[in-house]
């Protein structure tokens, strides 16, 4: 009992010394990429927070205040961390500096925001909400002097923003109750035009600026495709009776996503080299939220029950899941930093 006691203690040393180095300025956000830092949600404190989480070490730090709503966690690049914040009065987007631990709320208006995600240059996207409709922003961090509403030219309401490399900009685009996948350059204004089946589209994620991930509900059934925008070919690659959906791309091009062919949902990944389709959970669990991290290996929330965990692979395919974040309460929304 006093090896694990003495365990726990060095774990929880090491994590804060991290920190504790962060803030001083004595190491660089570099230096925390390499311990394999997520953030993640979790309800361990009554109400939903944003926590850090060093996966290796298993010690986890809340990062967002108690006694309000916290949720969807976005990292920059640069090191910077975006979450939601919800309470009586709304909801907003708050930015995390993990260098000086300082936050700033980037509207400061406490107007309806909500869905964050970074561009490879450290520009902010974020859905606003206002009179019925919700609109695109983008602004330079929390330069809050830099906003731009890039979809004004609309008379729809959008969600859940996602950047390329180059810059382009896929959001979910509500036409008349239909959601439809738009692609936009958020300097010019100009469409960008892609090939979608007809129903209902969503979800679009980008790799390499030429493969663009979605699903699509057609006959009731949810599939996820990919757009080739160089050779504007349009695949299904999960094809199945079975719904199919949050696709996530890793690192060298394979595609995991979510799929209840074989029980209550579990994560599958498809090689497109070899057109290899592997279930890499395979439990009984309900399996969801899969995100890659930088070197490959696949973290995702799994719950047996009605509690969500957090498990990590090691090694996709051919590792086994093994548990890295539990509490009695909720973890899920798991995202490392790039």
């Amino acid at each position: 009992m006093e090896t694990l006691r003495a365990t726990f203690l060095r774990m929880t040393a090491c994590f804060l010394l991290i920190l504790i180095l962060l803030t001083s300025g004595a190491i660089g956000v570099g230096h925390l990429r390499q311990r394999a830092v997520i953030a993640f949600v979790s309800e361990r404190s009554g109400t939903a927070q944003v926590y850090l989480g060093d996966v290796d070490y298993l010690i986890t730090m809340p990062v967002s205040r108690s006694g309000v709503q916290n949720s969807d966690p976005a990292w920059s690049r640069q090191g910077d961390l975006a979450f939601v914040r919800a309470d009586a009065d709304g909801r907003d987007v708050v930015v995390m500096n993990m260098l000086t631990r300082q936050r700033c709320a980037i509207s400061g208006r406490r107007l309806d925001e909500s869905s964050p995600a970074w561009s490879g240059r450290g520009e902010l996207a974020y859905v606003v909400g206002s009179a019925g409709r919700y609109d695109l922003y983008v602004q330079d961090g929390c330069q809050g002097n830099t906003a731009r509403n890039v979809t004004r030219q609309s008379s729809h309401s959008v969600s859940r923003p996602n950047w390329s490399g180059a810059g382009w900009l896929v959001y979910d685009d509500d036409v008349s109750g239909t959601n439809r996948i738009a692609v936009i350059n958020p300097e010019t204004l100009a469409p960008i035009r892609i090939r979608q089946p007809e129903g209902l589209n969503y979800d679009g994620v980008w790799f390499q600026d030429r493969w663009l991930a979605f699903v699509s509900i057609s006959d009731q059934n949810p599939d996820v495709y990919v757009y080739d925008l160089s050779r504007d070919e349009l695949r299904n690659v999960s094809s199945h009776p079975a719904s199919d959906t949050q696709p996530a791309w890793s690192p060298d091009g394979r595609l995991a996503f979510v799929s209840e062919r074989e029980g209550r949902g579990d994560i599958f990944v498809y090689d497109f080299a070899t057109g290899g389709l592997t279930n890499v959970t395979g439990s009984p669990a309900a399996d969801m939220m899969p995100a890659w991290s930088p070197d490959g290996r696949l973290i995702y929330a799994s719950s047996s029950g009605t509690v969500y965990d957090i498990f990590l692979i090691d090694q996709v395919p051919g590792g086994e899941p093994r548990l890295i974040l539990s509490s009695p309460a909720q973890d899920y929304s798991p995202v490392w930093m790039p």
